[in-house]
Parts: structure tokens; sequence; C-alpha cells
């Protein structure tokens, strides 16, 4: 049977050489690339939204702690590490880059989980900017694992 002329051509996925894996670079669909991207924007977004008040006060990462303090650095660690990653990449063009490799990630991503637990225990009660960080580190780890899953069965 011969193919039809209309067919999409194949894409080229390459491989990593030494295992015959697909790389990651082949494996990053735009879709995945720019929902890890937008939410990237939107947790830096959320360093300056209020996370939680109390005593009526409304507390953000970055009024949470005065600015020379370890805790401070940590927020903005916490909250910006995403979009330094994301700026990163896309100046990087070889496939076998180990900043292709999601596995350091995901461990940053569970810490920031972790974090921004850790900042809204310390006031009393959640706000909107807590919301808003919890839904894009979770869209930021849904990109991921779009990205391992396709890895997994490649």
């Amino acid at each position: 049977m011969q193919p039809s002329r209309y067919a999409p051509p194949k894409a080229d996925l390459g491989s990593d050489g030494a295992t015959g894996c697909r790389s990651w670079n082949a494996l990053e669909t735009p879709a995945t690339v720019w929902v890890k991207r937008i939410a990237a924007v939107g947790l830096a977004a959320g360093f300056f939204l209020p996370l939680t008040s109390c005593s009526g006060r409304d507390y953000s990462a970055a009024t949470a702690y005065d600015w020379p303090s370890f805790g401070f650095c940590v927020a903005i660690l916490l909250f910006f590490w995403p979009s330094a990653f994301e700026i990163a990449l896309s100046f990087v063009t070889r496939s076998d880059s180990g900043l292709r490799n999601p596995w350091p990630r995901v461990a940053l991503i569970a810490g920031t989980f972790v974090g921004i637990t850790w900042l809204v225990y310390w006031g009393g009660h959640m706000r909107y900017g807590a919301l808003a960080a919890y839904g894009t580190c979770a869209s930021y780890a849904a990109g991921l694992a779009v990205l391992i899953k396709r890895r997994v069965l490649a």
C-alpha cells in the first residue's frame, strides 16, 4: 500500500545514543512547554499576592520577611526558580542537556509545595494568593508529569 501524499511527515524524535531512548528535548510538546512557562510566570506573580492573613493584616511572600534575611531569600527561591529554569531551557538547544531532565524539577516542585504550605501555616487564614500559588504549582507539576509519562512510554 502506497502512503498517502497528504499524510503528515513522521517526526525524527532522535535518541540519546547510550540507551536508545528518545531524548527529553524530543519529548517536549509545545503544549507542555507553554503550560510550564505560564505556570512559572503565575508562580512568580504569586510572590506578591497575599498568601495568608493574621490579625487583620495580609502577608505575601514578599512581606512575610524583612529584606536582608534568610527567610526572604528562601521565599524568592520558592517562587522564582521555575521562571529561571524555563528561561534557561529556552536558550538550551542541545537535546542531551541535563537541564531537560525533569527529575530535579520534580524534587524542586515538591519542595515548593512544602514551602508554600509552611508560609500559609505561619499565618492565620489562607488567602487567594495561596490558592493561585498551589494552582500554578499543580499546573507545572502536570506539565512535568506529561513529560515523564511520554518518556516512560517511549
